[in-house]
């Protein structure tokens, strides 16, 4: 349990230092976690492989690297949707607790996580109820069996949610996009197919692969990048006027547009 503390303490620095400093992606924090994870599964499966053989490599490899592979990431996730929310907001508190209660709730999902995994099999003891029977398997060793419920009822609901906050998060973003370079396409600045493309997650993915073949890639992954951050440009300024207060987008703004006009004739 106490082990959920250090790695999310370990991630949300990492996290906050990107996000306050390099100014990057509230997504970033999961990145890190991924990263962490990856790390961390290598380690396990040595020991597996060192323990038990190529059974026991197996078995950690379908328990952590199929079942699991995202559960570091998706409870860092919560420190970054905290660090999204700071950011966004105008209000102070906010801005303060946002990241502090999102690390907290990182902690608690990991260590929830880890407990359950850990000691779910007694919990089962307890309420006198078989493990292996709620799946329908009673030949399987009742830690796995156990595992296995703890998994569906924890880490696969709040996965999905995860993904569903990143779909409503994406088409969020495309809206933004969308009505803050409306006024760019109108002056001639951005043509109105370029800005369809870069206003859809799924379109600009495949625009910008599909540059590999032309030798476009890079071009056309720094306009879309170019574009995406000119657009919430505009929506910070925009908010940021509306409560008076202040944004470093008033200066990246001039410097923004001519990267996109640098890109645009080259994709």
């Amino acid at each position: 349990m106490f082990a959920g503390v250090i790695n999310q303490a370990k991630s949300a620095v990492r996290g906050l230092i990107l996000k306050y400093v390099a100014r990057a992606s509230v997504a970033i924090p999961f990145v890190i976690a991924l990263g962490f994870a990856t790390v961390e599964n290598v380690m396990y499966y040595g020991r597996g492989l060192n323990g038990g053989g190529i059974y026991g490599l197996l078995l950690l490899f379908g328990l952590r690297g199929i079942l699991s592979p995202f559960a570091h990431a998706t409870f860092t996730s919560m420190t970054g949707i905290g660090c999204g929310i700071s950011r966004e907001s105008h209000n102070k508190a906010v801005k303060f607790l946002a990241p502090v209660f999102g690390y907290f709730l990182a902690v608690t999902l990991h260590a929830t996580w880890n407990s359950l995994a850990g000691y779910s099999i007694y919990i089962f003891e307890k309420l006198d109820v078989d493990p292996c029977s709620v799946i329908g398997n009673p030949e399987l060793p009742q830690g796995l069996c156990s595992f296995l419920d703890t998994y569906a009822v924890l880490q696969v609901p709040l996965f999905l949610i995860i993904v569903g906050f990143a779909l409503y998060i994406m088409r969020r973003q495309n809206k933004i996009l969308k009505e803050m370079l409306a006024i760019d396409i109108a002056r001639g600045l951005v043509p109105q197919e370029h800005a369809k493309k870069a206003t859809s997650a799924f379109r600009s993915s495949a625009w910008v692969l599909g540059g590999l073949f032309a030798g476009k890639f890079r071009a056309r992954s720094n306009y879309v990048r170019a574009l995406g951050k000119l657009g919430l440009s505009y929506w910070h300024i925009q908010r940021a006027t509306a409560s008076q207060g202040q944004t470093g987008s008033f200066q990246q703004n001039p410097i923004l547009r001519e990267e996109v006009l640098k890109w645009r004739d080259q994709v």
